[in-house]
């Protein structure tokens, strides 16, 4: 600052030109040197936007290739489901066959074991009436032979009595 002490009034007004060309300086400096502080931020900001634009793609992209992977494995899932649901589906029908063909089964089992129980019982008649029979047959065998035995003697008796009436009708003639 050159001040010059001729006059006050005029070295006032150079004093305050000077100030106010200092104060516009400074307010340039200040103003660039904010620009540049704006300019290095927002570069910095640029920067950063950009780094966390490319750590957002690469995420998004990891993302996508979860989202990708996930999808897959729901279809495959989705298709195993399916198939295991198909294949309850046959089993329960299996099973229902199986069940009907069962009860046929022990219907017929039931009727086989009423038809066995029925000629178990024929059997033990016929049996029974076999042996009833049999002794019928030991009995009426003993009466035939006490019927011949008796016929045997009887008739051997009516022989000698008509041999001795033919004997006593000899000698009366």
């Amino acid at each position: 600052m050159n001040i010059i002490s001729h006059n006050p009034n005029r070295t006032a007004l150079i004093f305050l030109y000077e100030l106010k060309t200092y104060y516009s300086t400074f307010n340039v400096n200040l103003t660039l040197n904010r620009n540049t502080i704006n300019v290095s931020q927002a570069e910095r900001a640029r920067k950063n936007a950009e780094n966390e634009l490319h750590d957002t793609t690469v995420r998004l992209s990891e993302v996508t290739i979860q989202i990708t992977a996930l999808t897959n494995d729901k279809r495959r899932m989705e298709a195993d489901i399916a198939a295991m649901q198909s294949d309850l589906d046959d089993a329960l029908n299996g099973r229902g066959a199986a069940e009907e063909r069962a009860d046929r089964l022990q219907a017929e089992v039931a009727r086989l074991a009423e038809e066995l129980r029925q000629e178990q019982e024929n059997y033990k008649n016929a049996d029974s009436l076999r042996k009833q029979l049999e002794i019928e047959i030991r009995e009426i065998t003993i009466r035939l032979e006490e019927a011949e035995a008796f016929a045997m003697r009887e008739g051997k008796r009516q022989i000698a009595k008509l041999q001795a009436r033919v004997g006593v009708q000899k000698v009366t003639f």
